[in-house]
């Protein structure tokens, strides 16, 4: 076997530091912002916030792990890289890098966002590498760019293993099995398992470049990998429990999901779209699209949800193409630009533009920073764009920025494109065509539907009652499932527990309890498209209002035996005790002569460690309830009591103490629990004590009552969440007050390094930054890279919180681990007040970082002129250099910032002081031929015939380059014509040798300068 290349070797090094420990460095920093044990929360909170990301940027696999319902919670530990940069972009307080999230930022923007934004950067770059090879000198600067990302957002320890794996040997073992999938040979050889290495080798294989597909049978029990390389194509079909251990997890899910090319994505999405065709009524407003888009370059689509903006464009594009157009749907504006062909005929299409429920400001950005590119594009009349937008969104006065979008739209809620009444009689007649109406047409009323559809649906479901008692029975058991009736029940061997429920529910649909579960299974694929859907062989309503439907139905038809046989959320989300507190027209209302089963069924469960359903439902809100129920308790056995007091949760092991005060429910039981003997420290599986978990909730009377009773007040969970932390994250003030009373550490911190005070700060609790630093905080503690409160503060402009800390005396110079000080971080954001307060609390204004930068230099890097003329007022020094020798005034003039060039010769800085190669601020000018700054230069008496280290002259580097004017202006102000480099070649000479006529017509005009 061939041995493997370097530029190959740099590809399975980089892939693996990407894969590896980048990923692991943005997930330390995500659970520092969003620690594990408020991530639920936190999630939850921004439900709304994350339903517009949903398909556009959110895939489902992603949305699944954020939302994993079943009582499970989100672990951070799930997500990708790029989900994890997707919350932290969208959720937390970050600030947008300089160069913005979707490019790669500038050397000097250190801050974390930037880091972020540099391991996406890299990571898109390998996912669209074809051949499997990068080059050494970009293998270099990536590396290096990366590992300082990983050692900011993590720790030294991640940056120590960056260095170890950029030389350490690569043998087999190395190289896991889901680094760049889309570039490996998968050897099938005599004895070999997919996707092992041979022996023959103990260096990475050299890829090839093959494609792969792979699709589960409805049993879930085969995996077909199907190889394509070359022309040659082999079908393979395996059990799961064969494939190695090691490619079970994450090549399973990456064949499964993801990820094939964009191309074949699109086909596949278009293929179904055409399937779903069928179901199309053809509408004047549909005629009338088609029409605008074969007219115009760009097209709207508008109206709220559900009028049928989807099912139009879906319906156009198809059309579209029949008419030679390929369609590219576009899930990122620069898609539009990347994908633009100006030879071939191509419809882009988008759906919810900017957003669902309201505009979405990044998407907003996104498309301002392409639309003239956009609109250049479609000029071209063989480019077009269809799009499809909420109302509400298109409504908004932000939305005028995108005036292309504004030109042709079509309102499907106007008078002229709305749903006709015969429109809608046709698409509902579709839609509710099924067996069951064309045997009993008199039931269906169209109007009805659309008036109420519960009553159309509630008289289906009757006429299965009366006459298909396998399919009535099927959709009972999607309740008693809570809306997850796996396959699997009804093909293979299930627990007597199961077993139970769908005999208890049989004979509750007047079936015999041996009924053939395969026979129930068929009647449930009948169901399909009407009431059901599978999605990867589990079996759900079409609709999640549809389910509650279902379970409304059957809460009045077999209340009894949803008591005793329901999933517990249903017990304890879908049923409400008294109808005094109805909150939901579709809440199932026990009748009273049920209530004592309902309250034995919440009993059972608690015996069986269900208790984070018991204490979240519902009912434990109502004052009258919780005293039935502790009642009931209380009748009990004072041994079965006992046993209750001590029930662990089965999902995360956490007490009934916990759970109480987790959902703040039936406080007078706590003490009866502690009254039994139970620990008040006792933690869940994440080390969440009762303590921190009613903090964690804000629960003030629970925190009270625990701390009576003796609860350990630093007792922190597996990443070194305090009590007094959360509080403090959360902003409780009385509780922080509480725990500081009660002997809580001060400066107790997170993994990370993160105290009490820093993250006060982070969330911007001014009291609390007060009440911690009156109570001796330390004001100086870091994270473990060097973060300190203040720089914290300063990064991020909360100009309270920095006044707060300087008042008291925090130190103005602690630096991170890489030397940057608060100054420089303030300076490099132009926050101009801060850097104000900084010097006025004795900051060293010229404090370096470790690569030899400074605040003068980063604020003249990023054009900030008012903090420029803060620093030189503060006595900055103005010919300071970097590690390259480059001076303030060399930087301004690269980068063409003149304001900032003038202000720093009016305060003297040395005009031909050059960086480490010879180059002078006049040499660096004339290189980017930035005109204006070499006048203003000149005009200040800069040294016209100053060279670099090979002896080329400002003159020299402009004829090199064929800047006429420039040469022009130099030969004008004196340059030295016959000045020649190390090598003996003169401008004339470099200008002939190029053949740049004009300049040679220039140089030769001034001939009576020339030499011999």
């Amino acid at each position: 076997m061939s041995t493997i290349t370097e530029e190959e070797e740099n590809y399975a090094r980089m892939s693996l530091l990407l894969s590896g420990v980048s990923q692991r460095a943005a997930r330390v920093f995500f659970d520092s912002v969003f620690h594990p044990s408020c991530l639920d929360r936190s999630i939850k909170g921004a439900s709304f916030k994350l339903g517009k990301l949903k398909y556009k940027t959110i895939n489902l696999y992603q949305w699944d792990l954020l939302f994993p319902g079943q009582g499970d919670l989100p672990d951070s530990k799930t997500f990708d890289v790029t989900l994890i940069i997707t919350l932290l972009r969208n959720l937390a307080d970050l600030n947008t890098p300089q160069e913005g999230f979707d490019n790669l930022p500038s050397a000097a923007d250190i801050t974390p966002s930037a880091d972020l934004a540099t391991i996406k950067h890299y990571r898109n770059c390998i996912a669209h590498n074809i051949d499997g090879k990068i080059k050494r000198s970009l293998f270099n600067q990536a590396w290096n760019d990366i590992s300082g990302a990983v050692g900011r957002l993590g720790c030294k320890t991640m940056l120590d293993e960056c260095e170890e794996l950029r030389t350490k040997i690569l043998e087999r073992s190395t190289v896991p099995w889901n680094v760049r999938v889309e570039h490996k040979i998968v050897h099938q050889r005599k004895g070999q398992t997919i996707g092992q290495y041979t022996n023959e080798s103990q260096q990475i294989v050299p890829y090839c470049r093959s494609e792969y597909k792979a699709q589960e049978n409805t049993r879930g029990k085969d995996l077909t990998i199907a190889l394509k390389t070359g022309g040659a194509q082999q079908v393979r079909t395996m059990p799961l429990d064969r494939i190695p251990v090691e490619c079970k997890s994450s090549e399973r899910r990456y064949l499964i999901e993801h990820k094939w090319s964009t191309s074949a994505q699109i086909n596949h999405i278009l293929e179904k779209w055409k399937i779903e065709e069928g179901n199309f009524i053809m509408t004047r407003a549909s005629k009338y699209v088609f029409e605008c888009v074969q007219e115009n370059s760009c097209v709207t689509i508008t109206a709220c949800s559900g009028v049928g903006k989807t099912a139009t464009l879906r319906y156009v594009v198809l059309k579209m193409i029949g008419e030679g157009y390929d369609a590219v749907l576009v899930t990122n504006p620069q898609d539009i630009v990347r994908y633009h062909n100006p030879n071939q005929k191509t419809l882009f299409v988008i759906d919810d533009l900017c957003g669902t429920y309201s505009i979405n400001q990044s998407d907003l950005d996104s498309w301002e920073s392409v639309i003239d590119r956009v609109k250049e594009n479609i000029q071209n009349k063989v480019t077009k764009i269809i799009v499809a937008c909420r109302l509400q969104v298109y409504q908004d006065g932000q939305f005028e920025a995108l005036s292309i979008f504004t030109t042709n739209v079509c309102n499907l809620l106007s008078k002229d494109l709305c749903l006709t009444h015969i429109e809608k009689q046709s698409i509902a007649e579709l839609y509710l065509k099924n067996n069951l109406q064309n045997e009993n047409p008199e039931k269906h009323n169209i109007s009805d539907f659309f008036k109420n559809p519960y009553l159309v649906f509630e008289t289906e479901i009757d006429q299965l009652k009366k006459r298909h008692y396998k399919k009535y029975c099927a959709l009972a058991l999607c309740v008693m499932f809570n809306n997850a009736l796996k396959e699997q029940l009804f093909t293979d061997e299930i627990d007597i527990a199961t077993t139970t429920v769908i005999e208890n529910t049989c004979l509750a649909c007047r079936l015999d309890k041996g009924t053939s579960r395969i026979a129930l299974l068929d009647e449930l694929k009948s169901l399909e498209h009407m009431f059901i859907k599978n999605e990867q062989g589990v079996y759900k309503a079409k609709h999640d209002k549809l389910f509650d439907l279902l379970t409304y139905y059957f809460g009045k038809e077999m209340i009894q035996c949803l008591i005793c046989n329901a999933h517990s959320q249903i017990i304890s989300q879908k049923m409400l005790f008294d109808e005094t507190y109805y909150i939901d027209r579709l809440i199932t209302i026990v009748p009273p002569k049920f209530h004592d089963h309902y309250i034995q069924r919440i009993i059972d469960d608690w015996l069986k460690g269900r208790l984070r359903y018991i204490f979240n439902n519902i009912n434990l809100k109502i004052q009258q309830f919780s005293k039935i129920f502790l009642f009931k308790l209380y009748t009990l056995d004072i041994s079965f009591q006992n046993q209750l007091a001590f029930v662990r949760d089965n999902k995360d092991n956490g007490t009934v103490l916990l759970h109480c005060c987790y959902s703040g429910v039936l406080l007078s039981l706590i003490q009866e629990v502690l009254n039994r003997g139970v620990d008040v420290n006792l933690c869940n599986c994440l080390g969440v004590s009762p303590l921190l978990g009613s903090v964690m909730r804000g629960h003030t009377e629970f925190v009270k009552l625990l701390l009576d009773n003796m609860a350990d007040t630093n007792k922190c969970e597996s990443k070194g969440l305090s009590p007094l932390y959360a509080a403090c994250q959360t902003g409780q003030m009385e509780v922080v007050k509480l725990l500081l009373d009660n002997k809580a550490d001060i400066n107790k911190c997170l993994y990370n390094g993160a105290s009490s005070l820093y993250i006060a700060c982070q969330e911007k609790r001014i009291e609390i930054v007060k009440l911690l630093l009156d109570n001796k905080a330390d004001i100086d503690q870091c994270l473990f890279n060097g973060i300190s409160p203040l720089y914290l503060a300063c990064k991020d402009n909360y100009i309270e919180v920095v006044k707060i800390l300087t008042e008291n005396k925090a130190d103005t110079n602690k630096c991170t681990d890489d030397g940057t000080s608060p100054l420089y971080i303030a300076c490099q954001n132009n926050h101009i007040e801060i850097v104000q307060i900084l010097l006025d609390n004795k900051a060293d204004v010229n404090k370096c970082r470790d690569n030899g930068k400074f605040p003068l230099y980063v604020a003249c890097n990023y054009n900030h002129i008012e903090i420029v003329k803060i620093l030189l007022d503060d006595k900055a020094d103005i010919n300071k250099c970097d590690t390259d020798k480059q001076s303030p005034l060399f930087l301004a003039c690269g980068l063409n910032h003149r304001e900032i060039v003038q202000l720093l010769l009016d305060n003297k800085a040395d005009i031909n002081k050059c960086r480490d190669n010879g180059m002078s601020p006049l040499y660096i000018a004339s290189v980017k031929n930035h005109i204006e700054v070499v006048k203003l230069l000149l005009y200040n008496k800069a040294d016209i015939n100053k060279c670099d280290d090979y002896g080329h002259s400002p003159l020299y580097i402009s004829t090199h380059w064929n800047r006429i004017e420039l040469v022009k202006l130099l030969m004008d102000t004196g340059a030295d014509i016959n000045m020649c480099d190390f090598q003996g070649k003169s401008p004339l000479f470099i200008a002939l040798k190029n053949k740049h006529i004009e300049v040679v017509k220039l140089l030769l005009d001034n001939a009576d300068l020339l030499e011999p």
